[in-house]
């Protein structure tokens, strides 16, 4: 509270010096006189009388200094203007003061404050207990408010969700936009009375969050990290509207500092793994799908993310093979084999086990099968692209393929059954029917072979 330290001693200076034009009017008062006909100003009631009682107040403060009892009534003023003002954001003003001009009655009852009389400290005790107490109702109401509104502005939501006439939901948007300047500003208030209370820097990061502005709702939760005592109820919210505005480098520290100290939160584990990936920084990638499958052996997605991680690089190392051996450099390119065949073996374990957890992901079935392929265990790559052609049978690069897988190992009637599924889909594939016209003539079927034959002119 120390800007409001800072302010509360502005403000009395202030109002000193305002004072001072009040005292020219008059002579100078005893404090009780100043005091008894500010009181009588206050207990009216009448707004328009209080602009007395502050000069006599001020008159009091010029002429004494500060005193405990004149600094109350001073925020007592305000509670009134607090309570007869409807507007939260018009509130703002008089609630500054109020803050104000408690702090400054914290001052003036310091006991080590000397330049204060001990005279004028009567009853800070019970004044102070008087103004904290006002403090904390205030801060109660506007918070319950601000969340009240917050909750309202999501019944909102669903009945906008369930609504088709544009002129309604213009009318339901703009009730939005008005209970969040609302809710804000409440949330701001309680700001006020308590800076340090992380709970309304959660509540507007949630609040901007419903709305969809993520900027928004990341400042304040940005700023709710320094006083919270509970780091993990913040980091997650941040890095989830990092997130939600597709930044994913700005939301990997929130994520890793949570997931630090969280090890045994996979999910979230995941989504770091996914900004990691997206910003390219597959090494860090590779070390948190780790951690996942030391907690939970078979999680497919960490499997699967470890398989395309062995995959990058066998592909680049295909890309290096292929370079050296354009430059006819017969052991570099050996080499570079070598590390590709390697990562092929790596990234066709991880798959291997992904498809035991989770066998009808299509994409790891290709992956898959063309690996083992390529690595020539055929029987494996078999396995793959008939699950492929159960999963998605229109499919004609599917049944192709392990048409061709079946002619590496020799089963010349299955290869055949494969490819007359092709050419069901593609009639005019001309690739394959050349191949039908090799496998009839193989398995001794002239009539089939004859047919092919005329098929492969026409085309």
């Amino acid at each position: 509270m120390k800007l409001f330290k800072t302010i509360a001693i502005s403000i009395l200076t202030i109002a000193i010096l305002f004072g001072s034009v009040y005292a020219k009017r008059g002579r100078k008062l005893p404090v009780g006189a100043y005091l008894k006909s500010a009181k009588i100003e206050i207990l009216s009631g009448d707004m328009k009388r209080y602009v007395t009682a502050i000069a006599l107040l001020d008159s009091l403060f010029m002429h004494y200094g500060p005193h405990s009892e004149a600094m109350f009534l001073m925020g007592q003023i305000e509670v009134d203007y607090i309570d007869k003002t409807a507007n939260p954001e018009d509130k703002y003003p008089h609630v500054e003061r109020l803050v104000a001009y408690n702090d400054s009655l914290n001052l003036c009852c310091d006991k080590d404050n000397k330049d204060v009389k001990k005279k004028y400290k009567k009853d800070c005790k019970k004044f102070i207990q008087m103004t904290d107490s006002v403090n904390v109702k205030y801060w109660r109401e506007f918070y319950n408010a601000a969340v009240e509104q917050m909750n309202y502005i999501k019944e909102i939501k669903n009945d906008i969700s369930m609504e088709s006439d544009s002129s309604v939901i213009e009318r339901f948007n703009q009730d939005i936009r008005a209970n969040v300047d609302s809710s804000s500003a409440n949330y701001k208030l309680c700001l006020l009375l308590n800076e340090s209370d992380a709970r309304v820097y959660i509540g507007l990061g949630s609040l901007f969050e419903k709305v969809k502005n993520y900027d928004k709702a990341i400042e304040w939760m940005t700023k709710g990290l320094e006083y919270t005592e509970d780091r993990d109820k913040i980091l997650l919210p941040i890095a989830y509207n990092y997130f939600n505005k597709t930044d994913y480098p700005g939301a990997i520290p929130y994520l890793k500092e949570y997931v630090d100290r969280n090890p045994e939160d996979t999910a979230n584990m995941g989504y770091l793994v996914i900004c990691y990936n997206a910003s390219k920084k597959f090494d860090s990638s590779f070390i948190y799908n780790q951690h996942i499958l030391s907690v939970v052996p078979e999680n497919v997605d960490a499997l699967n993310s470890i398989g395309h991680y062995y995959g990058t690089f066998s592909r680049e190392a295909n890309d290096s093979t292929r370079a050296y051996q354009d430059a006819g450099n017969d052991a570099k390119a050996k080499e570079w084999t070598e590390i590709k065949n390697n990562n092929i073996d790596s990234s066709i374990t991880y798959y291997e086990r992904s498809i035991a957890s989770f066998s009808d992901d299509t994409r790891i079935h290709e992956l898959y099968a063309t690996y083992t392929y390529i690595r020539g265990q055929f029987v494996k790559a078999i396995s793959s692209f008939d699950k492929l052609t159960e999963l998605q049978p229109e499919i004609s690069d599917h049944w192709s393929s392990l048409g061709d897988c079946y002619i590496q190992t020799k089963e010349f009637d299955k290869a055949t059954t494969a490819y007359e599924k092709v050419v069901e889909i593609d009639p005019k594939n001309k690739a394959v029917w050349e191949q039908l016209v090799s496998l009839y003539g193989e398995l001794e079927q002239p009539t089939k072979k004859a047919e092919a034959q005329k098929k492969l002119k026409s085309l």
